[in-house]
């Protein structure tokens, strides 16, 4: 995840379970990783609200496909990677990373192994709340599934 990628817009960042400090500017170069590290070091902006919400509305990450995960267990972080070109709810952007901070559980379920890689897509993808932390539960195409549970959520749209 340390591709260089540029803000769909301003208005590209949108944070569940905290205040966030906004997406860097559009013209911006930002390199994925720093986004996941980064803990709400990114340009002064407010999180947008245009569009459709991943981290408030269930099924906005529909059709989009998984390409990437990491576990930072040391700082409680994971960021997912998804390509947002075959995404139904989503128009603006390419590519889209998901962090999840202060991390409390990461599970993740998958049938058997298909031959080489393999896109997982999403079929349904439900955010939420339990006992004052922000979960994430989301099913993909072939089989597997994944729930992630933390103290908050980043969500960045970018072209890459």
């Amino acid at each position: 995840m340390s591709e260089a990628a540029r803000p769909a817009n301003p208005a590209s960042r949108r944070t569940a379970g905290t205040s966030g400090s906004g997406a860097p500017a559009p013209d911006t170069l930002v390199v994925v990783y720093d986004l996941v590290v980064g803990e709400d070091e990114a340009a002064p902006g407010s999180p947008g609200s245009a569009g459709r919400d991943p981290l408030r509305e269930p099924d906005a990450l529909r059709e989009a496909q998984l390409l990437d995960w990491r576990v930072d267990q040391p700082a409680s972080t994971a960021a997912l990677l998804f390509e947002l070109r075959t995404a139904r709810q989503l128009d603006e952007g390419n590519t889209a990373l998901l962090v999840m901070r202060g991390l409390r559980s990461f599970d993740w379920t998958a049938g058997a192994a298909p031959e080489g890689p393999t896109a997982r897509t999403v079929v349904s993808g439900v955010p939420g709340h339990l006992d004052g932390l922000f979960r994430a539960e989301f099913s993909f195409f072939p089989d597997s599934r994944l729930e992630m549970l933390g103290q908050r959520s980043e969500f960045y749209v970018l072209e890459a």
